[in-house]
């Protein structure tokens, strides 16, 4: 009787312990195999296989030249809102930067933007809405890069994909991540950017007080039959 509830009680114990732990768990994460059918669109943006490719990626292009979809504008965009939040976080993607260096128009260059948009009420968010808060990312030409303090590394994928990671906290309940591409030498087709493997990852909360309270317990009661068992073994 005694070592059954002894056992019952080590194996509380050790729940609660593993409980206990903080530990990082992804919240959210894409590849874009499956579409695109989440994210909100704007211009040209399809789920297609970059060289080398790794499955479909997220693509943005810059206008009608030789694109799919073939849609007029120069400003291409992708979203979502997540309701993730509040807490501390790490997200990470891979990219691959196809940005042209062409000029025409004031020597401008066609340039791409990443960033985090936050809001309490981000279920509605439409891109053109002004967040409550925000996180740039990434701002790329063909010439010049800004990662606004992430880590950039190879990537696993490789060729030229590199791979993006940054960790921020929040006190908003959505998330909205966002990338674009806007075509600023108003020459369609020559430039394209490819996104894949998002992940968001989650810091859990260790357990409150009354349950390390009930761990204590736990383990008093642990010991106190383990030596009644030491007792009546004798």
């Amino acid at each position: 009787m005694a070592k059954g509830i002894f056992r019952r009680c080590l194996m509380i114990a050790g729940v609660l312990v593993m409980a206990a732990c903080p530990a990082w768990a992804v919240s959210y994460t894409e590849n874009f195999n499956s579409g695109m059918g989440s994210w909100t669109i704007v211009g040209d943006v399809i789920a297609s296989a970059a060289s080398p490719a790794d499955g479909l990626s997220a693509s943005l292009f810059d206008g009608p030249t030789g694109t799919p979809g073939n849609d007029p504008n120069t400003y291409s965009a992708f979203y979502q809102a997540l309701n993730l939040g509040p807490g501390t976080f790490t997200l990470e993607y891979d990219f691959l930067s196809e940005l042209s260096g062409n000029q025409l128009y004031e020597s401008a260059l066609d340039e791409h933007f990443a960033w985090l948009a936050f809001s309490n009420s981000g279920g509605s968010f439409v891109l053109g809405d002004t967040p409550d808060d925000m996180l740039s990312l990434q701002g790329l030409t063909a010439t010049s890069e800004n990662f606004f303090g992430g880590t950039v590394t190879a990537s696993s994928i490789g060729g030229d994909w590199r791979h993006y990671t940054v960790s921020f906290t929040t006190a908003y309940s959505w998330i909205i991540p966002a990338f674009d591409l806007n075509g600023v030498n108003r020459i369609g087709g020559d430039s394209t950017v490819w996104i894949d493997n998002i992940r968001i990852y989650s810091e859990e909360t260790p357990i409150p007080e009354p349950a390390s309270a009930l761990l204590l317990g736990v383990g008093g009661l642990v010991c106190w039959v383990a030596r009644r068992g030491r007792r009546s073994s004798r």
